[in-house]
């Protein structure tokens, strides 16, 4: 049940991340953003600040995650077709058509494969450490990679 919340905060978000890359604002300042609703997410939905885990507060972690991923995921297939058409030798051999097909199979294969292997990952850090700390120190490395990725990428033309 749980994870519906991460479902209900993706659908949500979408709508308004669409809506921002439509506006003046900068795609990675979107992905940034992402990140960090990603990493508050991952660290709300351990449920656990006080001697009672709260559910309300893990659902409410899956949603802010959900939301999160969304915004990443509206902005990344933009960013990825973008870098590719400013490199000359690689844009050059390759139809507009076949080049999104290409890019979106990329993608779609590469998000499959995170969703697989995530699943496996997650149980067995979990068998060994406490899922709190898991969550916790997840959601520190994703904004650590956010704000790695805003400081280098953010700032500077593809």
């Amino acid at each position: 049940m749980i994870y519906v919340g991460a479902s209900f905060g993706f659908i949500l978000a979408t709508p308004i991340a669409g809506f921002l890359m439509k506006s003046n604002y900068s795609r990675r300042a979107i992905a940034y953003s992402g990140y960090l609703l990603v990493a508050i997410g991952m660290v709300i939905r351990t449920g656990d600040f006080g001697d009672d885990p709260i559910l309300a507060l893990s659902i409410i972690g899956q949603v802010i995650a959900g939301a999160g991923m969304a915004t990443l995921l509206c902005v990344n297939m933009p960013e990825l077709v973008e870098s590719i058409e400013v490199q000359e030798h690689l844009s050059d051999n390759l139809d507009k058509d076949d080049l999104f097909v290409y890019l979106s199979s990329l993608f779609t294969f590469f998000g499959a494969c995170g969703q697989a292997v995530g699943g496996f990952v997650a149980s067995l850090l979990s068998g060994y450490v406490n899922w709190n700390v898991i969550y916790i120190s997840g959601g520190l490395v994703m904004f650590v990679v956010g704000l790695v990725y805003f400081t280098f990428c953010g700032i500077a033309p593809i």
